[in-house]
């Protein structure tokens, strides 16, 4: 591989490794016009940009790529940008992000997980059941994209025939979060997941 790699190539969702591989190798700081963006693909360097939120912020972002859309988009998108530009978590840099993640972190601490394991292995046993008939399953459709959404919601005290709009509003989230390029419609849908979630 000697041309920069398409990461839009369906051969690459298949088996990406051979392309981290390369990149590591050649072009560990990989800038991709593809994404507009920079692929950092050496630990240390992951690392090192991680540790210095001076040079490399993670607040507003969600906001800035919300402010490329049209205008008259973003008249009606006035909910999810002032969702973001309070911040939250994966938006915010120390130390508002080090206070946010301790109050996440007591409830993902050894004793928590080990409390909540009964619950999440009935829910990983309805997953599995439901394709024990057939013996086949798709690992990530049918059982790693449903299951944290569940377990989420169970942790907020969700009833459980709730559970599965979380994992609906949770894909319209994810989607506006991976997004690239933005749209206006995957936006107006994260928009609308948000405020029905809340």
């Amino acid at each position: 591989m000697t041309n920069p790699p398409d990461l839009r190539a369906d051969s690459f969702y298949q088996n990406p490794w051979p392309v981290y591989a390369w990149l590591r190798e050649h072009d560990p700081v990989h800038w991709s016009e593809q994404f507009g963006a920079w692929i950092v693909t050496r630990f240390d360097d992951v690392m090192a940009i991680m540790r210095d939120p001076e040079r490399f912020s993670n607040a507003g972002r969600q906001l800035e790529i919300l402010e490329r859309l049209p205008g008259d988009a973003q008249a009606k998108l006035g909910l999810l940008m002032e969702f973001y530009r309070q911040g939250g978590l994966i938006n915010s840099d120390p130390p508002a992000h080090t206070r946010l993640r301790k109050l996440v972190q007591r409830a993902f601490t050894p004793s928590a997980v080990e409390r909540i394991r009964p619950r999440v292995q009935a829910m990983v046993d309805v997953l599995l059941d439901r394709h024990a008939a057939t013996g086949r399953m798709e690992i990530i459709r049918d059982l790693a994209k449903p299951l944290p959404s569940q377990v989420i919601a169970a942790m907020l005290g969700a009833p459980e025939k709730d559970r599965p709009q979380f994992g609906s509003w949770a894909d319209q989230i994810s989607r506006f979060l991976g997004a690239n390029p933005l749209t206006v419609e995957i936006a107006f849908e994260a928009q609308t997941a948000i405020v029905q979630m809340n």
